[in-house]
């Protein structure tokens, strides 16, 4: 259950002096700029005599010096590796940098900030161990860094769902278990949503949209038995209430094309509409033709293409639209799906092929140019913030990714969103959640899923962050 508040947390304590400059604006109202610079202060002749005796003897007894100040060690991993952060930077310190701040910042316990450090002592400088053990190491620092999601327990006896809701799951499941098996398959369900005669089929169709989002994971069927779980009721009932809210279609050339009116349903496309997100209506609307004979042809920008049915009244339900009720997310999400199925995502099912796709993939699609993925604790807290400022100085699209998190901070644990943009002197991310809601609790802005967050807190909730690497042609 998502709180109005996170009064839940540990208070958060002031971070030091030592903390304050990973995320304080580069100049300050107040700073000011010495017009000269003080004499210097000048050793006696016979100080600097003894220094000269004392210097010439050191390099005597030591060549190289190398035994009285070693050199600092420097730990290197190759540049795209999925522990690599910023260039020139240490990969060791990088880490102890984003310990010390979520230490500071509450999100670690003194206890755990110390295993945390433990597991970055005596390790090798450079080679494939050194990533092995730092992929560990970040693995372990995800799970401490974010607050434990309480184990739901339940509070009484499961509520049982309404009787005709379950008549019309009945209904839809004998309707689509073409070969009587008493069980529904992915593909007998892709044939459900995808048909125009099967997906006008009303409210069973509706039932079909509600279980297949129940295949979102490993499952590739839905037994008879299985229907009586409430989930599957409730889905239901939201794709019903979905189906009876639709507007009649227009002309697909009459739609907006505004990504900032999406809104995500059951298909996980959340990485693909996080992108969309930061495009242009144009460039979206050029992307699309209408065939005039009920297919649509979706040409990416990488030069990848794929023609699709429009959508049935039953896809409707199950694909994501606008908060207008527009159909061109569904196009782009089926168009997605069939161009990595026939490359044989998702076991060649175009809905499973359309879950998952990697963030640069994504970009690359929409943009037809490489994208930066990066591991938020590779980066550190200041490499984040040098990341942010780049990929915000382009105007062009960033989507950041959730591993696990708590559901009382109001964000979606797996989960990507759009980076909307980034105040490099109030040090301030907005994002856009495609959902259209679910933000984080501590923002005051919440507009269809738009929200900010201080850097701090974007950096101890998010778990990677992707942005263009190249430059326009």
């Amino acid at each position: 259950m998502v709180l109005n508040s996170i009064s839940s947390y540990r208070p958060l304590r002031t971070p030091t002096p030592a903390m304050r400059p990973n995320f304080e604006p580069d100049v300050q109202a107040s700073d000011s700029v010495a017009i000269g610079a003080p004499k210097p202060y000048k050793l006696p002749k016979r100080q600097q005599w003894m220094f000269a005796v004392m210097a010439a003897l050191t390099i005597a007894c030591f060549p190289a010096g190398s035994a009285l100040f070693p050199p600092p060690v420097t730990h290197e991993v190759p540049a795209d590796s999925w522990v690599a952060g910023v260039p020139g930077r240490d990969v060791i310190q990088t880490r102890l940098e984003g310990i010390q701040l979520s230490l500071q910042s509450g999100h670690l316990s003194q206890q755990e900030a110390q295993q945390l450090r433990q597991g970055l002592q005596n390790l090798p400088t450079s080679g494939p161990e050194l990533v092995n053990k730092l992929t560990r190491f970040d693995n372990l620092y995800d799970r401490y860094r974010l607050p434990t999601d309480p184990s739901a327990a339940p509070s009484g006896p499961q509520a049982k769902a309404d009787p005709a809701m379950m008549t019309l799951i009945h209904q839809g499941f004998q309707i689509y278990d073409r070969n009587g098996d008493r069980a529904v398959t992915r593909a007998e369900l892709t044939q459900a949503l995808t048909s125009v005669e099967d997906g006008r089929l009303g409210a069973p169709a509706s039932a079909m949209s509600a279980m297949f989002r129940e295949l979102a994971g490993d499952l590739n069927y839905i037994t008879f038995s299985a229907l009586e779980n409430p989930t599957l009721a409730r889905y239901t009932d939201v794709s019903l209430q979905r189906q009876a809210g639709q507007p009649e279609t227009r002309p697909l050339n009459e739609e907006s094309f505004d990504p900032s009116r999406i809104r995500q349903r059951f298909q996980g496309s959340c990485v693909l509409l996080s992108t969309l997100l930061e495009l242009p209506a144009q460039h979206l609307k050029e992307m699309i033709t209408d065939n005039q004979n009920g297919t649509v042809t979706v040409r990416f920008r990488n030069g990848k293409e794929a023609t699709v049915s429009d959508v049935t009244e039953a896809e409707r339900s199950f694909f994501s639209t606008t908060f207008e009720g527009e159909r061109w997310p569904a196009l782009f999400e089926k168009a997605l799906g069939a161009v990595r199925a026939a490359e044989g995502a998702g076991g060649g099912d175009p809905i499973a092929a359309g879950r998952g796709i990697p963030p640069t993939e994504a970009i690359a699609l929409m943009t037809g140019r490489n994208a930066e993925f990066r591991h938020i604790v590779a980066l550190g807290p200041s490499g984040l913030r040098d990341f942010l400022i780049e990929a915000e100085r382009r105007h062009e699209p960033i989507i950041a990714g959730i591993a696990n998190t708590d559901s009382r901070t109001g964000l979606m644990g797996h989960h990507e969103y759009a980076v909307k943009g980034f105040n490099s002197r109030t040090n301030m991310v907005t994002l856009r959640n495609p959902h259209g809601r679910g933000v984080w609790n501590g923002s005051s802005l919440n507009q269809n899923g738009l929200f900010e967050m201080p850097l701090h807190e974007f950096y101890n909730h998010y778990h990677n962050i992707t942005a263009l690497r190249d430059r326009a042609s």
